[in-house]
């Protein structure tokens, strides 16, 4: 089976004054046409809406999917109107038939998932539920994987058995995360990283990405150890 045609998201791509999830799965849509125009394809990619996405996955019966990633990290402005976003996103989703998969913390969805009106959400089958969902709306709760999953996850991600201490195997985010650092290193890092180390280590990549932004525009450029400097203060 194909997968569904999938848009996805992290809450930082979320503006201030976005009315719904369609604003930015516009702007997530456009920005692909410009990477697929630039490449020299050929059609009109100013045509490829959120609705028309919608449209075109809705007719070969695999409806659009929205993966929407920490939306914790939205803008203030638009957590402050949350209810408002939140019930026109549903509206929209509704209409052109799309659906949307939020990852988030528990205490984000305590809130968002409450705004939701009834039925709106997936619900898990009966058994299922999760005993750390108790008092949350609709939710599967991720937890640490199995061996098996963990395995799986592991080689997708290029990593070895031994590549991150034993007690963070199965640890989701620290596998992904250790993904990250890894993807940015040159060669080979000795080590079995644990789960503190890891979370260290990404943090310091964000902020060496962050300065290398900020020093992207400045004039002249400064130098490498002057970008890993700004790194340092970021």
């Amino acid at each position: 089976v194909a997968p569904a045609p999938t848009v996805r998201l992290r809450g930082a791509d979320l503006r201030a004054e976005d009315r719904s999830l369609a604003d930015a799965v516009g702007r997530a849509l456009g920005q692909a046409g410009r990477i697929v125009a630039a490449s020299g394809a050929l059609g009109d990619t100013g045509t490829a809406t959120p609705e028309r996405a919608a449209a075109l996955a809705q007719e070969a019966g695999r409806p659009l999917l929205v993966l929407l990633d920490g939306p914790e990290e939205m803008p203030p402005r638009l957590a402050h109107r949350l209810a408002d976003w939140t019930a026109a996103t549903e509206t929209w989703l509704r209409a052109h038939h799309v659906r949307l998969v939020t990852a988030c913390r528990p205490e984000h969805w305590e809130r968002a998932g409450a705004l939701y009106r009834p039925g709106a959400l997936h619900r898990p089958a009966p058994g299922r539920r999760d005993p750390a969902a108790h008092g949350l709306p609709a939710a599967l709760v991720l937890g640490p994987y199995s061996a098996t999953e963990a395995r799986a996850v592991r080689e997708g991600y290029g990593l070895g058995e031994e590549d991150l201490a034993a007690a963070d195997a199965r640890h989701p985010l620290a596998l992904r995360l250790l993904a990250e650092v890894r993807a940015a290193l040159p060669g080979d890092v000795p080590g079995r990283p644990d789960r503190e180390e890891i979370f260290t280590a990404h943090l310091d990549l964000m902020c060496l990405r962050i300065a290398v932004r900020i020093a992207a525009g400045s004039r002249p450029l400064p130098s490498g150890t002057a970008v890993r400097r700004l790194a340092a203060r970021v």
